[in-house]
């Protein structure tokens, strides 16, 4: 039945999108362009869930069929036009992420998140790095010296690092995964969304140094520090305000987030901080040092099924089609070598933690996937060495585009086999009341 509804929503969009591109029509294309995708993303989510995928692996899919480099209803326009509608999901995601960072589980599993996220930042640089300037040298696809090989290779290694906090939050909050794997998935990748900040402040500023024809103005080490450290503050400024305003706040709550989640996100933007890293602190200072954190997390959850849809299928109409169908060798060997570095380095980091055989193992295909800030860092490339950084991106687009479709699929499989989602606590039961009943 949702095969149907799906086929006949793409035949009314086809439609639509004609009448739309008549001469002489005005219609507000960008707001229908949205519901249509929003319904689409829906029903592909709900049959995802039917044959055991994650939900927002459907929306993802809906946005890919959806987007400019497909079936073209969703144009690139559009996609920048709703920018700030997918900004505050993100950010709304990002409260969720801070708000399940909680000190008491921090404790004492500090040792295993720092050692695996250090280890997996390591691991992930060198492999990638040496694997990319090795097939630089030999194809060269970006016609470069071997400086700038170098510092491109750097680049693509630290770029590799960065996961999806996005990702992570939306499937463990769709399955309602609770267990130390789902602990530990969120306090390695918020971590290591930190570190990338800094590290590639130190690459960027390394590949300037190798370049002649790098854009003015790159960004000092020194204002990398200073911008984390400002959203930091602002993060506990604003978690803050919200725990004090928030007992005040009853059947408005939503409405008071999506205030609050624009509020962040446009000053931010103004003073030249990291909104999602903003939100994260709020929510974790919300949720730690206020008696109110458990509303602030209810309330976003209430609505996950909303944000999430808005913000993967909008991420999957702004992967770009074309770009990986040009570097799809460049992007699949990123792909390979940066689930290689992820591999040996959860592998390390948990054996020095003395983490589970299961953590040791199998933890590492819960950090594949990959979205927000490595597309950010890619597009500073870009503007940054005109010269060489468009096809930098490209490449980098491509593999971003892999690793999104593969790492909520393997997040899911990885949360099932801990037997930390609801099914399985289910399917724990069941069994452990058939061997009362036969005992």
């Amino acid at each position: 039945m949702r095969l149907l509804a799906i086929a006949a929503l793409l035949v009314f969009m086809m439609a639509i999108h004609g009448f739309t591109g008549a001469p002489g029509v005005l219609m507000p294309s960008a707001i229908l362009s949205f519901g249509l995708l929003i319904f689409m993303g829906y029903l592909a989510g709900c049959y995802c869930a039917k044959v055991g995928l994650p939900h927002i692996t459907g929306y993802l899919f809906a946005g890919i069929l959806c987007g400019p480099y497909v079936l073209g209803f969703v144009n690139q326009e559009v996609v920048l036009r709703l920018e700030l509608v997918d900004n505050i999901a993100l950010a709304f995601i990002a409260f969720t992420a801070g708000g399940e960072l909680k000190l008491a589980k921090l404790r004492s599993q500090a040792r295993g998140i720092l050692s695996i996220a250090v280890f997996q930042s390591l691991a992930a640089f060198i492999i990638v790095a040496v694997g990319t300037f090795l097939l630089l040298s030999l194809i060269d696809p970006l016609g470069l010296p071997i400086s700038l090989r170098v510092a491109a290779s750097v680049l693509f290694g630290i770029i590799a690092q960065a996961n999806s906090p996005a990702t992570a939050v939306a499937v463990i909050v769709e399955s309602r995964a609770k267990g130390r794997m789902s602990d530990v998935v969120i306090g390695v990748t918020v971590l290591k969304d930190v570190m990338v900040m800094l590290f590639f402040s130190v690459a960027l500023a390394l590949a300037f140094s190798f370049s002649r024809t790098g854009a003015e103005g790159a960004p000092s080490v020194g204002m990398a520090f200073v911008g984390i450290a400002g959203s930091l503050v602002a993060g506990a400024v604003a978690g803050g305000a919200i725990a004090i305003f928030l007992p005040w706040v009853r059947r408005e709550l939503v409405i008071f987030m999506v205030t609050v989640s624009f509020l962040i996100v446009y000053l931010s933007e103004l003073a030249g901080l990291h909104f999602i890293l903003v939100c994260i602190t709020a929510g974790f200072v919300v949720e730690n040092f206020s008696s109110v954190g458990h509303r602030l997390v209810e309330a976003i959850e209430r609505t996950s099924m909303a944000v999430y849809i808005v913000f993967f299928a909008l991420a999957g109409a702004a992967i770009n089609m074309s770009a990986l169908e040009q570097m799809w060798i460049l992007a699949l060997l990123l792909v390979v070598l940066r689930a290689a570095g992820t591999a040996a380095g959860t592998y390390g980091g948990a054996r020095l933690a003395g983490e589970s055989a299961l953590v040791r193992r199998h933890g590492w295909s819960g950090f594949l996937g990959q979205a927000g800030i490595s597309l950010g860092m890619a597009g500073i490339v870009a503007r940054a060495f005109p010269e060489w950084g468009p096809t930098f991106r490209t490449a980098v687009i491509s593999a971003i585009a892999i690793n999104q479709i593969i790492g909520p699929i393997a997040l899911k499989i990885l949360l099932g086999h801990a037997g930390e989602t609801a099914e399985s606590h289910i399917i724990k039961g069941l069994r452990a009341s058939l061997r009362l009943r036969r005992g």
